[in-house]
This record gives structure tokens, sequence and C-alpha cells, in this order.
């Protein structure tokens, strides 16, 4: 990262890639399971990008399908409902990834809470973290976290791996990648008014 690689800012849908170690870590420790039911609620829903919002009230879906449907579609509702799956373990769900990566040594990236409100971390209290919407980061730190990722160093390598493949399937190629199908492109987009990342 050269030239403001430095400087916070906001990471609109971006800050999803950060919930994926602290998910990974708490499977691997039997904490959480990817076949864990997680029933949709009207109350659940969050509109934006994804499309669990429009599917109907009550219908059951899995660990494993709301963390597919935030990376590969940045699903705003399962983006949450994922959260609410960390948070069902006793402690705020942007709090412990926040944690996770305190524990990776990765203090430039910060959830701050759920999309569209609630769920505020300690984070977001803070005076240097106002006006930040869901979470904030400098690129050099999500560059780092990515980097970390494909070396194998996020939880252990098969984990890192099930999370690079994850993020090769991203729908969304109309940022990095748009032009170019020959690579597999491991990425997150997102997207904050007129900001495309």
């Amino acid at each position: 990262v050269r030239g403001g690689g430095d400087n916070r800012v906001d990471t609109a849908s971006t800050i999803k890639l950060s919930i994926l170690p602290e998910v990974y870590q708490l499977v691997d420790a039997g904490k959480l399971h990817w076949d864990d039911p997680i029933i949709l609620k009207a109350s659940d829903k969050e509109g934006g990008t994804g499309i669990i919002y429009v599917l109907h009230d009550n219908l059951q879906l899995t660990l494993r399908d709301t963390v597919q449907l935030m990376m590969m579609l940045s699903d705003n509702t399962a983006t949450n409902l994922t959260l609410d799956q960390i948070s069902s373990l006793g402690t705020n769900g942007a709090d412990a990834v926040n944690a996770n990566l305190d524990k990776l040594g990765i203090t430039d990236i910060r959830c701050l809470r759920k999309i569209g409100g609630g769920g505020a971390s300690k984070a977001a209290a803070l005076p240097e973290n106002k006006g930040f919407g869901i979470g904030v980061a400098t690129p050099r730190a999500m560059e780092g976290l990515i980097e970390r990722m494909e070396r194998g160093q996020l939880v252990d390598a098969a984990s890192s791996k099930a999370m690079i493949d994850l993020l090769k399937q991203e729908r969304d190629r109309w940022t990095i990648g748009r032009d170019d199908q020959t690579y597999d492109i491991a990425s997150k987009s997102g997207t904050l008014g007129r900001l495309r990342s």
C-alpha cells in the first residue's frame, strides 16, 4: 500500500473481512458449528445488499449459509445474523471480532456495529471512531489481514485457505477484477456513497 496506507477510512462492507477469522476461530474451537441453525425473523432483515431480506420469515439458515452469503453477496442481513451468532456466546459480536483482531496484532481495523445500527462495540464509543459507520480501518491493515489469510496464518492453514476460497466466490466484479476474468481473484468489495473499495 502506497500513499495514504495509514489513513483511517470508513470500511463499508469490507469490514466483513474482519469477521471471518473470528468465525473460523470459534468453529475451530468447537464453540460454533457450521450447521448451527439460524431462524430468520422479520426483525433481523436489513436492506441494502444481499437477498435474505426478501426471503420469508422463519426461514432456517445455518452459520455456513450466513457466512457464505455475507462474503459472496455482501448480504447485510447475513452479516448481522453472523454477528448475532458470535454474540450468542456471551460477548458482543463486534467486540469479539475486535478482541480477535487484537490477538492477531491487528489494531487498525475496528468493527463498530451491526449494519443498520445496534450491537455497537466498545470501540464505537471512542471519540476517534465517531463519524465512522460500521467499521474503520487503514488500507495497510486490510492488506495485512488478507496477506495473512493468503499465507495461511489466520486460525490455521486449512481455515485460511477456506477463507481465501470463499473470497474467490464473491459475485461483485464491478470493482477490482471487473475487466479480467482470466484469474481467480480473492476479494471483498464495499461501497459507501461514491467510495468503491
